[in-house]
Order: structure tokens, then sequence, then C-alpha cells
């Protein structure tokens, strides 16, 4: 988990360096930028940031060379070491060659497979527990809103999965090997931030609750006649790889945490992989 949470800031860092994107020169209201992202078309729009990460200024790109853009404030003032980030605000427009530029639209859907590890804890009368483990698979739809520059809101929704077996030296209907299959109709909102944004790649973390109601109920450890609806904590670390101006490739990882009950604690990291669609 650590490496995978690794990677994915280090991943950040590279994008931050490769796409610097930072203002050099200062003229009126326009400015010429260096390393600007590649595939930067003339009439895509920028926020301009500031060392805080503060928007100062809405910006348009006028023309493109090599690396080098020279790009016009429609709102805001610019000022040298600003660093620009993708406006998702925008729509399709068309440039002065009549080609149509790329967009980043307000909102996307997509659907997400997941690979979950689960863990629970069975928890008896004394000190008698049973730790449990195992894996499971998941498939959600996901639907997911910019709402104001690095800020958004993302909402899964699908079949959700938890399995987990072990020992312990709890009784689990005569046995000690326990088990534990649940199958949920779930529903997850998440609060997220972009700490990284380019042209083609979108690194975020996320926050939220989780909404499960069981219909699929088995096992010799948990009272399954009890067991209708629960809920999980969320924090989630993200990757949004844009392949092109309407499809990108999601990837998440998620852990989520179970209301700890008198008899049982359970936790799941989930990765979650699939294909995401501008609209």
């Amino acid at each position: 988990m650590k490496t995978i949470i690794s990677v994915f800031f280090i991943l950040g860092l590279v994008v931050s360096n490769a796409s610097a994107q930072e203002i050099a020169n200062v003229k009126g209201n326009r400015a010429i930028v260096n390393s600007i992202a590649p595939g930067t078309e003339v009439g895509d729009k920028f926020i301009a940031r500031d060392g805080n990460g503060k928007a100062k200024a809405l910006v348009e790109v006028k023309q493109v060379k090599n690396d080098k853009a020279i790009v016009q404030a429609l709102k805001g003032k610019l000022a040298k070491g600003h660093t620009l980030t993708p406006y998702k605000g925008r729509t399709a427009s068309k440039s002065s060659a009549g080609s149509a530029t790329r967009t980043a639209s307000k909102s996307s859907w997509g659907i997400l497979l997941g690979y979950s590890q689960d863990s629970m804890t069975i928890k008896s009368s004394g000190s008698q527990s049973a730790s449990l483990s195992g894996s499971s698979l998941d498939l959600s739809a996901f639907y997911h809103r910019n709402i104001d520059g690095a800020f958004g809101a993302r909402v899964l929704a699908g079949y959700e999965t938890l399995e987990a077996s072990g020992t312990g030296n709890v009784n689990c209907e005569g046995s000690t090997n326990c088990g534990v299959k649940i199958g949920y109709l779930g529903l997850q909102g998440l609060l997220t931030y972009s700490y990284v944004q380019s042209s083609s790649l979108d690194l975020w973390v996320g926050a939220g609750l989780g909404f499960l109601y069981a219909f699929e109920k088995e096992s010799n450890a948990i009272d399954t006649g009890k067991l209708s609806t629960n809920q999980t904590i969320l924090v989630s670390l993200g990757m949004d790889y844009r392949a092109s101006s309407t499809f990108f490739i999601p990837l998440q990882i998620e852990y989520a945490l179970y209301p700890d009950t008198n008899t049982t604690t359970a936790s799941q990291i989930n990765i979650r992989i699939g294909a995401g669609f501008d609209f």
C-alpha cells in the first residue's frame, strides 16, 4: 500500500516538473509561458495560480510554438512566476484554422472494476476472537462533477462485496473455521481535491461516506439475520489519465472502514480501474 501511494506522489512531482507551465514574462494582459503542456492548442484556457496555489487569472492560449506559448488574460491579472493549470469549465470551440480544440468537461461518467483486500475480526465473550481475511471483486458506475477549481464530487453506485475467512478461538457454529460472504448494493459519495492537474493527468485525493444494502448474506461467524444495511468511512487516492479529448482511464485506491460493533470490526483496501467519458 505504501509503495502504491509513493508511486502516485512521484507521478505528481514528475508531472509538476515536466509541465511547470510557468509564466516567464508579462506585458500588459499578455504573457509568455515556458514548458507549455504537450498538445496545447490555440483557444485552450488555463487558470493562472500564484505560489500558494490561489487562482489569479483566467487565460486563453493565443499562440503556441515548440514548448512555449503566448497567453492572454481574460479575467484577473498575470504576474511572472504564475503557473497554469487546466480550466475545466471551458467548452469546445474552433480555432482560427477551423480545427476543434481539446475540451475538459465539467462532468464525466464511467465504469470501474474493483479488487479489494478484506479483513475482519470476530469478537466473542472474554478474549476470544478470530481474524479473517480475503479478497473480492466489485463493479461500479461513477459520475464526477467539477465543483470549483481543483474541487470536485464523485458518486459511485454498484455491486460491492466483502469476503473473508480464518480461524480463531471463537465458536463458529461448532467450528473454529469462520467465514463471511456478503454482497451489497453500494452507494458512495466522495469530495475530491486535485493536487496535480495537467492536460493529460489529474492526481486527486478524496474522502467521503459509503452506504451499503446487504442482499446476499452467508456466514457461520455472524448473525446475518440482523444484517441489512451498513456504512463505511472512505479515504481515496486517485489518478485520471486522459487518453483523448473525451476519454480517460480512472484509477483509484480506496480505504473503507466499517463502524465497529460489539462483535465485529472490518475494513477494506480497494483498487479500482476502468473507463471514463466526458460529456
